[in-house]
């Protein structure tokens, strides 16, 4: 975690331009892309991307819920801006309890999270193509590259977003491929 951490804070103004927009999609394309897809399939009469939209919207429904819990009880600071100047154990600090740290920060990055279960969502209802395959992996670590280098990585130490993608993962195969196979 440090390590990563030291990486980007040094290296702040290199990746801070590009790793905004990763943060604000974060947030926006879960709803959106799931809505315009739901709506599509809703007023065009269209099955596949009616099924496809309800897929990306639980999908990211129960991966922000699923990491809100765990932030409210884990507790888990987000990283400082400075450079650790020896291996540091304060990315494994953890305040046990309820809302000890808020539900943004922290452990597992809820970004990542709902991202990935997006992606994957994506990825396992259409199983066949190789272009939302590509695509939703260039997605993929341009949203985990934008949460890890934000702000020189005082968002989320690396293991934040490693435990959110493999969260997301789950979530997102698990749901895209139930609403495949209806």
């Amino acid at each position: 975690d440090y390590r990563a951490h030291n990486y980007f804070a040094r290296n702040k103004k290199a990746y801070d331009a590009a790793s905004l927009p990763a943060v604000y999609i974060g947030y926006i394309a879960p709803l959106a892309l799931g809505g315009v897809m739901y709506s599509i399939g809703l007023f065009g009469e269209d099955p596949e991307s009616l099924g496809a939209g309800s897929a990306i919207l639980q999908a990211s429904l129960i991966a922000l819920c699923y990491s809100s819990v765990l932030k409210a009880f884990t507790g888990r600071p987000n990283p400082d801006s400075g450079v650790y100047t020896r291996r540091t154990d304060e990315s494994g600090e953890f305040r046990w309890g309820f809302m000890r740290g808020g539900i943004h920060c922290g452990w597992p990055s809820g970004h990542m999270a709902a991202s990935t279960a997006v992606i994957s969502s994506m990825v396992f209802f259409y199983d066949e193509s190789v272009l939302i395959k590509v695509i939703g992996g260039i997605a993929w670590l341009y949203m985990a590259l934008g949460v890890l280098s934000h702000e020189g990585n005082t968002m989320h130490w690396l293991s934040d977003v490693a435990a959110g993608s493999l969260m997301g993962f789950a979530i997102g195969s698990t749901v895209g491929r139930s609403f495949r196979s209806r």
